[in-house]
């Protein structure tokens, strides 16, 4: 068990040599990327709307 641990294929450089290569930034590169963002996007989205609205309703005079 130990044996194969110890002689695994060193697979850094590859992995250096596809992140470098890529002409994306940084925060898009990893595969789940584009879901990872979509979901933050989503939230940060409608807090935003959510805070629009309570400012509205606080300015108009609503609860």
């Amino acid at each position: 068990m130990i044996n194969y641990l110890t002689n695994l294929p060193n697979r850094i450089p590859e992995k250096q040599r596809m992140f470098q290569g890529d002409h994306r930034l940084v925060h898009q590169k990893l595969p789940r990327a584009r879901v990872y963002m979509g979901i933050y996007y989503t939230i940060f989205g409608a807090s935003m709307l959510w805070s629009a609205n309570g400012l509205y309703k606080l300015i108009r005079g609503k609860k």
